[in-house]
């Protein structure tokens, strides 16, 4: 047998394709390889840098011919490489690989989400236009189509709410004019659709335009009217710290666009959207106020962009740097929670500064009470059984707090806000912050 590493003889490949030509050589006449020029076949005879084979004479050192090692060699088997078929299980892992990694769809994702959205919302528009319902279909859809594509584009389906986020800062200027484009097609491809669905055709689809009797500058005032309404909702609903990662944006989106229908419908068509407006006109062949339907809308838009700067200058301290967390003010949704947390926070700085190296938070009942006892000895330097706010102002400063936990803790402990603190009022402040601590030190 020939193996590849072994006792036996050893001959070089040049020196049996020498011998293979050697034996055919035999029947055609061919001359043979002198046996002088054969290498010598001795145990421990090391291979040269040619490949080299092993000739095994059954282990037991017997002579073969050349001609019966040429006879005798099989080149070994090579299994063919064959893919075995993708199995149906793994058809979604190959999508997942082949699709969904790919930097092309991580790229167009959005703009294909604002072009499914778009056409939906028109398609629902085009078809149920002429009845009295439309408003809650529209609502309905656009509320769907937003928590769908939410989460992947920012589920805008408007060039106004898409120039609003653009201003507030969450895309930039150039995926802004690729949303514009994305949700114009989707906007014609739906109405095309209708067009050709509908038994009326081009008849049963609505066509935006001022009601009779409305002037021009009427409808202008209600569609921007109602395009802020809707931009300013989205901003504040799903663009915020404050309000954080909600559920119920979409219906807040879906609400306004439902009750802005129904009351701009009968004056200004209520188109509140220019990708809608276009992909209407454009199967009716008319660009009659077009503008109308692009320009209050945007402007709509642009005003809710600007404005939110104003009124959410929390979210740009965070932009900036200026703060680490968005605290809602207490007259705020929300807003007393955030309150109560300082208050707790500043109380019990104050409390860890008159109990020394003890934790307050880990007190019996009985030491708590003395250690408010002490800590209200402290601010009542006259003994009196209450304390004036600017006393307690400068003993807190004095102990190290903060102006913001001191105004935070006063403000809190002045329950009747008539400018003094009884022990009364301090000692529910105190306990209502140990226990506070306590709970959350041991959940």
């Amino acid at each position: 047998g020939l193996h590849g590493a072994g006792g036996g003889r050893v001959l070089q490949r040049s020196s049996l394709v020498a011998i293979m030509s050697a034996a055919e050589g035999g029947e055609t006449g061919a001359e043979a390889v002198p046996p002088s020029r054969m290498p010598a076949a001795s145990v421990g005879t090391e291979p040269t840098d040619e490949t080299a084979i092993q000739i095994d004479a059954d282990n037991k050192g017997d002579a073969t011919t050349p001609q019966e090692a040429a006879e005798d060699y099989e080149p070994p088997e090579i299994a063919p490489i064959n893919k075995p078929p993708i199995h149906p299980g793994d058809l979604p892992v190959w999508l997942a690989a082949h699709l969904g990694r790919t930097k092309m769809a991580r790229a167009g994702s959005p703009f294909i989400v604002e072009f499914t959205g778009t056409l939906f919302l028109t398609l629902v528009v085009a078809m149920t236009g002429g009845d009295a319902t439309a408003p809650i279909s529209v609502g309905f859809i656009l509320l769907a189509m937003v928590y769908m594509g939410g989460h992947i584009s920012g589920g805008h389906y408007n060039p106004a709410v898409s120039l609003a986020v653009y201003l507030r800062g969450k895309i930039s200027f150039f995926r802004m004019f690729f949303y514009f484009v994305a949700q114009v097609v989707g906007g014609l491809c739906a109405a095309r659709i209708a067009e050709i669905s509908l038994p009326l055709g081009q008849d049963g689809i609505p066509l935006p335009a001022p009601r009779d009797a409305v002037s021009t500058g009427n409808a202008f005032l209600i569609e921007f009217l109602f395009s802020y309404a809707l931009c300013v909702t989205v901003l504040n609903t799903a663009t915020t710290v404050s309000v954080g990662e909600n559920s119920f944006y979409g219906l807040a989106i879906g609400a306004v666009v439902l009750a802005g229908s129904y009351a701009a419908g009968n004056i200004s068509g209520a188109a509140l959207n220019p990708a809608v407006a276009s992909g209407l006109m454009a199967v009716h062949g008319t660009n009659a106020n077009l503008w109308l339907y692009w320009v209050a809308p945007l402007l709509g838009g642009f005003s809710a962009g600007i404005l939110f700067h104003i009124i959410n200058a929390e979210e740009n301290d965070l932009r900036f740097g200026d703060a680490e967390t968005v605290e809602r003010p207490r007259f705020g949704v929300g807003g007393h929670t955030t309150a109560y947390k300082k208050e707790v926070r500043s109380t019990m700085v104050w409390l860890q500064q008159a109990a020394g190296s003890t934790d307050a938070a880990d007190m019996t009942h009985k030491e708590k009470k003395e250690l408010i006892k002490k800590s209200f000895s402290q601010l009542d330097k006259n003994n009196t059984g209450q304390i004036p706010k600017s006393e307690m102002a400068k003993t807190l400063a004095d102990a190290g707090l903060s102006k913001e936990e001191i105004t935070t803790m006063i403000d809190a402990a002045d329950k009747d806000g008539d400018g003094v603190i009884t022990f009364d009022e301090y000692e529910s402040l105190m306990h209502q912050a140990m226990d506070t601590a306590a709970r959350k030190k041991h959940e």
